[in-house]
């Protein structure tokens, strides 16, 4: 077997150049062991930097997984970084395909939201409209309402308007969640009703959401 010596004289590497610059070893100082070793250390042991090639298209594969998620309904921005992020980081070899991190991974991710944000593809003010609208129609409350928007966009602050119904409003509204529910037993249109059943239907109105001092007031 070829010592470290005769190895570094087929490379045409002189030993003396070595000893020079290497590093003191407790062993052997300025031995061709140690050059060598500082010599591999050097030209194979360097922090890996992903190619600004994989950066590039890993933003490119987000923004049109993207496009294609939004193309189908509007998505909340909470609700879209998610999904990108379980299509791309939910297995390993995901990452080490483009090469990164997990922490890099996010920041490409706020980068793709961005993007979609300035091009108009992606709108919380859009996703909210649609939600709230969809959810009324479902006989949905505001409670209800605004648990769902909170797990799907970072822009509650928009429900404030979408959501400011006079009590007259919501209160009707309850009176058709129940007539749909209960037809002519709804406690709501005025028949009388058993304790029994009067608890239970207002404990229906609260799972949908609704305010328990309106649900009070609509079976006074």
């Amino acid at each position: 077997m070829k010592d470290a010596e005769q190895f570094l004289q087929e490379l045409g590497i002189k030993q003396d150049s070595f000893e020079s610059s290497a590093k003191p070893s407790k062993n052997k100082k300025g031995s061709a062991q140690q050059a060598l070793q500082e010599v591999w250390d050097e030209e194979f042991l360097q922090p890996f930097e992903p190619e600004k090639g994989q950066r590039e298209q890993l933003q490119q594969d987000l923004q049109n997984h993207a496009l294609r998620l939004l193309g189908t309904r509007e998505h909340g921005d909470k609700e879209l970084l998610h999904k990108l992020r379980q299509k791309f980081a939910a297995k390993a070899e995901s990452l080490e395909q483009y090469g990164i991190s997990a922490d890099e991974l996010n920041e490409q991710l706020q980068d793709c939201l961005a993007h979609c944000r300035e091009n108009n593809w992606q709108s919380d003010e859009r996703y909210i409209e649609q939600l709230v609208s969809s959810l009324l129609a479902k006989g949905q409350g505001p409670m209800k309402i605004r648990q769902k928007a909170q797990q799907k966009s970072s822009r509650v602050d928009l429900l404030d308007a979408y959501l400011d119904l006079d009590n007259s409003d919501w209160l009707e509204q309850m009176r058709d969640v129940l007539y749909k529910k209960y037809g002519a037993n709804s406690g709501a249109e005025g028949t009388r009703l058993a304790p029994k059943d009067k608890a239970k239907q207002m404990r229906f109105l609260q799972s949908r959401g609704y305010r328990p001092d309106l649900i009070w007031r609509l079976f006074r």
